[in-house]
C-alpha cells in the first residue's frame, strides 16, 4: 500500500481537530444571535424608560391637566441626559356626538406621548421607539 494512502486513511479516520471546526462553524452564528438580543435587550430598556416617564407627565397632567409645558418638562426631567426625545400632551375633548364642540358635558382625555429614534447597535435599523399613556380627566 503507498503511503499516501496510508495517511489519507488515517486523517479521515482521525478526530483531532473536530472540535475546532464545529467551533468555528458556529461561533459565527452564536455572535450574531448574541448580538441581536443585546440590541433587543437595549430597545426594551429604552421602551420601559419611555413609559415611565409618560407616567411622569401623566400624574402631573392629573392635577394640571391644561399645563402643556408642565407635563412635558416633567417627561423631559424623568429622560435626564436623552436631548433626542420629543413629548407630547394634548387635551382633547371627546363628545357623545363626534364633531360636536367641546363643552363642560364632554370627556377631556389627555394624551401623554414621548418619541425617541433607536438605532441598533449592531445591525443598520432605524426605529422609534414610543410611549402613550391616556387620561380621561373628569
Amino acid at each position: 500500500m503507498p503511503l499516501h494512502r496510508h495517511m489519507l486513511r488515517k486523517l479521515l479516520r482521525g478526530r483531532r481537530g473536530v472540535a475546532a471546526v464545529e467551533l468555528a462553524i458556529a461561533a459565527p452564528v452564536f455572535i450574531l444571535l448574541l448580538m441581536a438580543v443585546i440590541d433587543f435587550g437595549r430597545a426594551i430598556d429604552q421602551t420601559i424608560r419611555l413609559e415611565n416617564a409618560a407616567r411622569a407627565g401623566a400624574q402631573y397632567g392629573l392635577v394640571f391637566p391644561d399645563d402643556t409645558a408642565g407635563i412635558e418638562a416633567r417627561v423631559r426631567n424623568a429622560l435626564a441626559g436623552w436631548s433626542d426625545v420629543t413629548p407630547t400632551a394634548p387635551l382633547t375633548c371627546e363628545c357623545a356626538s363626534p364633531g360636536a364642540p367641546c363643552t363642560a358635558s364632554c370627556a377631556r382625555i389627555l394624551t401623554v406621548s414621548v418619541t425617541r429614534p433607536f438605532t441598533a447597535a449592531f445591525f443598520v435599523t432605524v426605529t422609534t421607539l414610543s410611549a402613550n399613556v391616556v387620561l380621561r380627566i373628569a
